[in-house]
This record gives C-alpha cells, structure tokens and sequence, in this order.
C-alpha cells in the first residue's frame, strides 16, 4: 500500500482479479511420461522480469473436450491415407471425462461429427472418408482452426484443438495473426501432429509448406499445447516399432487430457499480451535437462 500510495496509482478491482490467472502445465520427461505430484516449490516464474508468486498445482479434473481437426487436403500429397492414423487412434481411444468432435477439410470443411454424436460416429466418418479417392484441393486450415473454435463455446484451457496436418495453408480467409491472436485469447491448448517425411517425393515444399510446421509449432507453444512428428520415419513394419509408435501416441494423447492447473499471481497489470517465463526451480527434485514444461508463453492483457 506505501508503494501505491508513494507512485500516486491505485489498483482497481479489476486489475486485482486480473492479477490472479489459472493456467495449464503439463511436465513430462525425456521419454515422453508425464510427472505428477508436482508443487509450486519446483517452479520459478518471472514477468517483465519480476517475479511471478505461484500460489497453487493441482489436477486438472474438469471435462476436456477435443476437436479433431484433419487436413485431407492436396498438399498432404501421398500421405492421404497416412493421414488417418492418428485421427482413428485418438477416436477409438476411451478417455474418461472426454468428449470429442471431428472437423476433416481441405478447401472447405467436407466432413463433421459434433461432440453429441460421440466416438463411435467419427470413427464412422473417418472410416468412409478413407475410402474415398482423395480430391487434390487447395487447404484451409486457419478457416478450419477459427471453425474449431466455434465449436467450443465459453472455451478454456480444458479443452483441445488436435491439428492433423502439414501446416499449410493456402486459401484461407483468416490471416495466420488473426488466428494466433484468436487461439491465444480463447485459452484453448493446441496441438498438432506434423505428417511430415515421406510426402512430395518429386517436387519442391511450397512457401506455405516450409513455414507451416513453423506456424503450428507457433501456436502450439504459445497456447501450451505441443508438436509431435509421429511418422517421420515412416510407418512402423516390427512389432516392437508398433508397439513403441503406439505408446508414443498415447502418451501425447494423454499429455492432452491429463494436465495440471497452476494459479499463479502476477506481480502488476499490463495491457498487451505479454511474454512470461516458467522454469523449475534450483530446490525441485527433478533435473531441468530431462524435462520438458508445457505452459501458455504469453498471457492476454488485462482489459482497461
């Protein structure tokens, strides 16, 4: 109260709430297993270079929905069959306290299922989709994502955009900072797997190609999502490679759903988005080199 008093400022009511957010924090090892029982005494955080108070970690029990979005499109070249691996595996995954929706698109969205319809219907879907012969469209993926959005109303840090894609995009009307600056203020995490590898053998990746694992691992790490490029080697053909493939899906499909919430208190207002650093601390029991922290990297202004 001196301090305020001696600046010649006061802080609003709302600026107190403002202060107080609730994120998402997922930590995970080297090998991809999530660590739990974590305490704010592991973490150390700073703003503008002042500290950041972390007041609580607790689990995050509340309902996760997750809208799967899946790029058919022409640029996924010779991955259009690919594509639909981890589509199917994460539908005819059960996930307790989940729900799930499926939006597949490529200059258009060309097929849905919503949350009511429940898992079996996407996989449905997704069955017919793959039997089809693929169109060699253009993509739309921001439209998509924004679309995806709008399927979550009053939407949080619960809930989940699963991209499926390259990344390009070339026909959308969204601008790729419209849609960074949607996604980071619905609080939605966003993560992606990138079919990446064995794609465009015999030509060049467009300017839309090359910038789009960029542009997903963007928006994946300023929400607090992640980026994972399962086939990148190809498909597993040993048991011993399936076996390790499909643990490596599950674990990052579990890094989706079985995250923390953190309250964390802010030292001041500010009214920009604004860049913020979390860390494990010099007391925590677990060794910085061997794991991997999954926060939002920018926090929403507070409004004036």
């Amino acid at each position: 109260m001196l301090l305020v008093a001696l600046s010649g400022t006061t802080v609003s009511p709302q600026d107190r709430s403002c202060l107080n957010r609730t994120l998402s924090l997922v930590a995970a090892d080297r090998d991809g297993n999530l660590i739990t029982d974590l305490h704010p005494s592991d973490f150390e955080a700073t703003i503008h270079h002042e500290p950041v108070q972390i007041l609580s970690i607790t689990p995050d029990t509340r309902p996760h929905r997750i809208v799967i979005v899946l790029d058919l499109s022409g640029s996924m070249g010779t991955q259009e069959r690919v594509v639909f691996i981890p589509a199917l595996l994460l539908a005819r995954t059960r996930i307790p306290n989940s729900s799930m929706a499926l939006l597949a698109f490529d200059e258009k969205i060309i097929a849905q299922a919503d949350f009511s319809d429940g898992q079996p219907a996407i996989v449905e879907k997704l069955i017919k989709l793959r039997q089809e012969s693929p169109a060699q469209r253009r993509t739309a993926l921001f439209d998509t994502v924004v679309a995806a959005l709008r399927l979550l109303p009053s939407p949080s840090s619960a809930d989940v955009l699963y991209v499926i894609s390259d990344g390009a995009d070339n026909v959308s009307h969204t601008r790729f900072e419209q849609l960074r600056s949607q996604v980071t203020a619905s609080g939605v995490r966003l993560f992606a797997s990138l079919m990446q590898g064995q794609r465009h053998p015999n030509r060049s990746l467009t300017p839309e190609e090359e910038n789009g694992p960029w542009d997903l691992g963007q928006l994946a790490n300023l929400s607090g999502g992640a980026v994972d490029t399962p086939l990148a080697r190809g498909l597993p053909t040993k048991p011993k490679e399936n076996e390790a493939f499909l643990e490596g899906m599950r674990e990052f499909y579990r890094t989706m759903v079985q995250n923390d919430q953190m309250q964390i208190q802010l030292p001041n207002a500010f009214y920009k988005t604004t860049a913020w650093e979390l860390k494990l601390s010099k007391s925590a029991n677990i060794s910085p080199k061997n794991v991997s922290l999954f926060y939002r990297k920018s926090l929403e202004p507070c409004s004036k």
